[in-house]
């Protein structure tokens, strides 16, 4: 099942052209990332537009790494609760190969944040200070000082909350944003 179902099914609602793409979550982040921009790519070409990426947990991590790498398919990453500095919890899946990629201060997650964020894409991350499974929350903070890069916080909700109805509102606002630099 996609995590992202609710969310998605509310946006085709509202008329958003979603296509929800599925993943093995336990593989390694970076190879799942090659896969997913063939899909990304295929998209580009069939509609003629930059895709705009939405993400949940590692799922944004995703996200952010597809528009890294190829900048040219993307026109913006919505990240929801991405660990972008790893998240303690992590260790309690530690064998398999995608959560050593989310541990605190690693090597994914560090290339990640030392990579260009190219101004050709605006960057969110959506995050909440209850958020039980990035743990610490602010690993899910975009560095500062970017206009294109905007942390957005939102309250009383935990890390499945960034993706129910009460942030549904918040995502279609940022969707439907006309392509611009973020001040």
């Amino acid at each position: 099942k996609f995590t992202l179902s609710g969310l998605g099914y509310h946006l085709i609602s509202k008329e958003f052209n979603v296509k929800l793409i599925n993943y093995n979550f336990w593989y390694p982040i970076d190879k799942t990332t090659l896969h997913l921009i063939d899909q990304v790519d295929e998209i580009t070409q069939k509609t003629g537009r930059k895709v705009k990426l939405l993400g949940h947990s590692q799922g944004g991590l995703l996200s952010i790494d597809i528009a890294q790498q190829r900048p040219d398919l993307v026109e913006r990453v919505i990240a929801l609760g991405a660990p972008l500095r790893g998240t303690h919890t992590a260790y309690v899946h530690y064998p398999v190969p995608s959560c050593q990629q989310m541990l605190p201060n690693n090597s994914y997650g560090r290339g990640l944040l030392e990579r260009e964020f190219s101004n050709e894409v605006n960057f969110y991350s959506i995050y909440s200070p209850f958020d039980q499974i990035i743990q610490p929350w602010e690993s899910a903070l975009l560095p500062k000082g970017f206009n294109h890069l905007k942390n957005i916080r939102v309250e009383n909700v935990g890390h499945l909350g960034l993706i129910g109805p009460g942030c549904y509102d918040l995502v279609e606002r940022l969707l439907k944003e006309k392509k611009q630099n973020i001040i």
